[in-house]
């Protein structure tokens, strides 16, 4: 018996087209929480002044460009 197993697009992916494709990545700048997202529109911007890798599914993937530092993170204070 042959059977399809169709699998969500994991978060920092997509897929747009209907079809046995490999989901794409969002494009490095950008994330995605979401899973089994079918647009490209699910990937939203890193903040200013920083990046991500290609598939980044969390704003926590988003790093701080050179000459920049995460103002929000006390604990650097206190190291």
């Amino acid at each position: 018996v042959n059977s399809t197993v169709c699998a969500a697009c994991e978060a920092g992916t997509y897929k747009t087209k209907l079809g046995n494709f490999a989901c794409e990545q969002c494009s490095s700048g950008k994330y995605s929480t979401t899973s089994a997202a079918t647009s490209e529109a699910t990937c939203k911007e890193c903040d200013n002044n920083s990046y991500s890798i290609e598939g980044s599914s969390s704003l926590d993937d988003c790093k701080c460009a050179g000459g920049y530092y995460d103002s929000t993170d006390a604990e650097r204070f206190f190291r």
